[in-house]
């Protein structure tokens, strides 16, 4: 089995809540490529730029930590139902909410602390394993089952 791979997700925190309460991960507003990009026992972050899309008041803030499960990707109804995104089942460990600009200049991602919110424009994006211990840290994540 290989290493398992670290993942940023950039998401708005109300869509986070969903899929912590509903067991499952999603990037990409759904697209299957991006789901499949990750592989079972990866683990990733959630980065939140705001609480809604569009709307939505600014968090700037990572808001989960996860673990992706053994099960298939699995193509699901979103919203109104007229939609379909792929999702994941995954497992949420205990963490708080870690304001982003602390962490900025210890990040080895963040190429340009001054311009650092062009890193995550990205929906999804894979980052090393002491990027990821620092996120946790900060976030107090017990990544214990």
């Amino acid at each position: 089995m290989s290493e398992a791979r670290h993942w940023i997700g950039v998401a708005a925190r109300d869509h986070v809540a969903t899929g912590m309460a509903g067991g499952f991960c999603m990037f990409a507003h759904g697209d299957g490529a991006a789901l499949r990009r990750l592989s079972p026992g990866d683990l990733f972050a959630y980065y939140a730029p705001m609480t809604g899309i569009g709307d939505g008041q600014s968090v700037r803030a990572f808001v989960a930590m996860g673990q992706v499960l053994n099960q298939p990707p699995e193509q699901h109804a979103m919203g109104n139902g007229d939609t379909k995104g792929w999702r994941r089942a995954a497992h949420y460990f205990p963490a708080a909410e870690a304001d982003i600009y602390p962490l900025l200049p210890d990040l080895s991602f963040v190429r340009d602390p001054t311009h650092w919110g062009i890193t995550f424009r990205r929906s999804l994006f894979d980052i090393g394993a002491e990027d990821f211990a620092i996120i946790a840290v900060a976030m107090g994540a017990d990544l214990k089952r």
